[in-house]
């Protein structure tokens, strides 16, 4: 039996200092739905380096961030494969993989809010054109291979904007993503100077989807279009500059 694990951790090693890096495009491409991309591919998947950039038409691409990565071997001994991923230098993540699924061990990256928003699970987030930036930042966020995932992830919506709005400011809002066995909850805060104040609170279940009720608050005129905008998901109330929101 330990020689058949050996050779087979032997075979796992050989295909990863052989395989190509552009096979990390192809399975970046299935995963966003085409939207997201590695461009510039070099090396392999035992170590290499690339550009995460945004997919546009006529095979066209917005560069986001450069990015390398190498494989570490002495985590082999856990049984798992591991990568460190860097940004010139600068470490953005930690990433494992096991029989069990996958593990983000450390993530603190940085990227155009659009980038979230391409991927967003439902539809009105993808068609408003998000602006601004998002900080990700976790430790050990784990998920099976069966999509069922557990950990938390604190995720910071920096100068938040929208295309549709394109000379409003929004603010800073803060996202909390706590996933328990396949159960993830969300909540919504927004920092004391923002110019829209939000909070709510939802969850994301295998069976419903994403399920969510929260409030904004702001000037009329700017609050009172977003219900134009988000169509039956905002909701306008009685009081003016006061917004419901509900998913679905």
């Amino acid at each position: 039996m330990k020689r058949f694990f050996l050779g087979l951790t032997l075979l796992v090693i050989a295909l990863i200092q052989t395989a190509p890096a552009w096979l990390l495009d192809l399975s970046l491409q299935s995963v966003t739905n085409g939207r997201i991309r590695l461009t510039q591919a070099h090396g392999r998947i035992w170590h290499g380096s690339g550009t995460l950039a945004r997919a546009a038409e006529a095979r066209t691409f917005t560069a986001w961030l450069p990015v390398d990565w190498s494989f570490e071997p002495a985590a082999l001994r856990q049984g798992q494969l591991q990568w460190k991923i860097r940004s010139s230098t600068q470490p953005l993540m930690l990433l494992a993989v096991s029989p069990r699924g996958i593990n983000l061990q450390t993530l603190k990256l940085t990227l155009p809010a659009v980038a979230l928003g391409d991927i967003a699970p439902h539809p009105v987030f993808q068609t408003i054109g998000w602006r601004g930036k998002f900080t990700l930042n976790t430790q050990n966020y784990q998920c099976t291979w069966a999509g069922v995932c557990t950990g938390k992830l604190d995720a910071i919506w920096h100068d938040a904007g929208v295309d549709i709005l394109p000379t409003h400011n929004f603010g800073d809002y803060n996202i909390q993503i706590n996933a328990q066995a396949g159960d993830i909850g969300i909540t919504l805060s927004s920092a004391p100077n923002s110019a829209i104040a939000a909070e709510g609170s939802g969850r994301v279940t295998p069976k419903e989807g994403l399920r969510f009720t929260g409030t904004l608050k702001g000037d009329p005129d700017t609050v009172g279009r977003l219900p134009n905008i988000m169509d039956r998901n905002a909701k306008q109330t009685t009081t003016p500059g006061v917004v419901e929101l509900h998913f679905p």
